[in-house]
């Protein structure tokens, strides 16, 4: 009976996927003991179209995680000497089914190791993108940017361990907002130092020498969003009107105090 069987069947196109290929011959050989000549060519005939379904998804299987890793390659800067290490899972990127005819190029060992590839450099994006995350929260930190409408993300490292989301979007986001927040820092490192200070003074009491520090820091505020074309937020809130409510209390204490009875000395001013 083997005469009956293609040579497709034992080498060739078919060859590509071997252990499916085995397992349609042996059932076909079974039945073709006992079967007419007709029964034979459409056994044949029906194996050869599920080979062929076989065939068809394992390499759209391979071409997809393919263009994953390229993908990736791409963004995570893979160079070109580095990718030669894994050129032996990069065959038929673009071939046609037809086109696929070498032994075991659609095995199931080989898109083991081409999954086995992908997952370890989505993990690596993955851990990229978590960095980020980190570097940014520190950098919003510095600024006290940290609730800023211009550094909003809609989605979560749980998000993106969870691959709820596009990772490449993730990731290229993240990194246009630490740039950003790198270029926050230089732009307005003259005016949060000196508010970190002023406001550390107020909160520990310590108003002898604020009054016109407050002032002072107002006016380098009002500088900085002349030159800037915006309005210099801190925590959230508009640092010009934040340094005027202290500065009326700081006003309000003070006019308390020169207005003590003769010969008493304001407390909080010693």
């Amino acid at each position: 009976m083997d005469r009956w069987i293609p040579p497709t069947l034992r080498e060739g196109s078919y060859a590509t996927i071997s252990e499916e290929n085995d397992k349609v011959i042996k059932i076909n050989m079974e039945e073709l003991h006992s079967a007419s000549l007709s029964q034979i060519h459409e056994s044949l005939t029906a194996s050869l179209r599920r080979l062929n379904v076989f065939k068809k998804q394992r390499l759209e299987n391979l071409q997809r995680m393919q263009a994953k890793i390229m993908d990736l390659w791409d963004h995570m800067g893979v160079t070109l000497d580095q990718q030669k290490e894994y050129r032996y899972i990069m065959h038929n990127t673009v071939a046609s089914l037809a086109e696929v005819t070498q032994k075991d190029a659609l095995s199931a060992a080989l898109l083991t190791k081409i999954q086995s590839e992908l997952a370890i450099l989505e993990g690596q994006l993955i851990e990229k993108v978590a960095k980020r995350f980190a570097v940014l929260a520190a950098n919003l930190r510095q600024t006290h940017l940290s609730n800023d409408e211009d550094y909003k993300i809609n989605f979560t490292m749980i998000d993106v361990r969870a691959g709820s989301m596009d990772m490449f979007g993730a990731a290229d986001k993240l990194e246009e907002l630490v740039v950003k927040s790198a270029e926050d820092i230089l732009l307005r490192e003259s005016v949060v130092s000196r508010a970190e200070v002023v406001l550390r003074h107020v909160k520990e009491g310590s108003s002898l020498h604020t009054r016109e520090t407050v002032k002072n820091l107002i006016d380098r505020v009002k500088a900085w969003e002349a030159k800037n074309g915006r309005k210099f937020f801190y925590d959230k809130q508009h640092l010009i009107a934040t340094l005027h409510k202290l500065k009326e209390g700081n006003d309000h204490h003070f006019s308390d105090a020169t207005n003590v009875s003769p010969g008493m000395t304001p407390h909080c001013y010693t």
